[in-house]
């Protein structure tokens, strides 16, 4: 728990020195500044990510991948689940076995929070993706690749946690394989939200505190479907 609480203060501060730097506009929102370059030296668009492929999938993996950390809805939209990984694994740890097989199930609901409103974040700019006659398959996909790379992350961490804890034990294995399995499972529901019940958000850079967004039926839904998830996933008996 102690861990827990260290590592919350440390975000909670960057967040804070990032919410000073960052100027203030009338709409209530803030932004980093954005680079005037508009190549690098390769000759690619600055924002591009190195090494994704100079297409439109590219372009959309790059910027979708960069958000997560620039847009400050989206990154404390998903500060809560290594905060919540960390917190179980203390638990197991500390002599409830039981709390690292949930820790280790973390990541899958991640996805689905990951994923379920991409398209009600990305607000206005979804028009230049429809009149760039950019295929609906280019950008679903994109952005469960950007999912799959942060769950995924998250995953390996908890699971090489739990697999010293159980001395990487057949039981361990199968769990884990299940567990990356449901990332998978969790990723499709999540696209297949996004699509079927988005939901407008706040403008980018508002105060978390003052963020209304998910009061709405549509974000109702989508934790009623997070709540059903996690009541369904399997756990073994210590």
């Amino acid at each position: 728990m102690a861990v827990a609480v260290v590592i919350f203060i440390a975000l909670w501060t960057r967040a804070i020195e990032a919410g000073f730097r960052n100027p203030i506009h009338t709409e209530g929102g803030s932004q980093r500044g954005v680079a005037t370059q508009k190549t690098t030296s390769d000759g690619r668009p600055p924002l591009m990510n190195r090494f994704a492929p100079n297409t439109q999938w590219g372009a959309i993996f790059s910027r979708g991948l960069l958000y997560w950390v620039r847009d400050n809805r989206l990154f404390y939209s998903t500060l809560t689940f290594p905060m919540l990984c960390v917190v179980y694994l203390v638990m197991g740890f500390t002599g409830n076995d039981s709390m690292l097989w949930i820790g280790l199930w973390m990541p899958a609901f991640s996805a689905v929070q990951l994923l379920s409103n991409v398209y009600g974040y990305d607000g206005p700019s979804n028009w230049l993706h429809i009149v760039a006659g950019v295929r609906g398959k280019t950008m679903v996909t994109a952005r469960m690749v950007v999912g799959l790379l942060l769950a995924s992350g998250l995953w390996v961490i908890v699971a090489i946690a739990v697999g010293i804890h159980e001395h990487f034990s057949a039981q361990w294995f199968v769990m884990g394989l299940v567990s990356f399995g449901a990332i998978l499972g969790a990723m499709a529901l999540g696209a297949f939200m996004s699509v079927v019940n988005p939901y407008p958000t706040s403008p980018p850079g508002i105060n978390p505190m003052r963020d209304r967004s998910g009061g709405g039926g549509a974000a109702f839904a989508r934790s009623s479907v997070e709540r059903f998830c996690w009541a369904s996933h399997p756990s073994p008996v210590s």
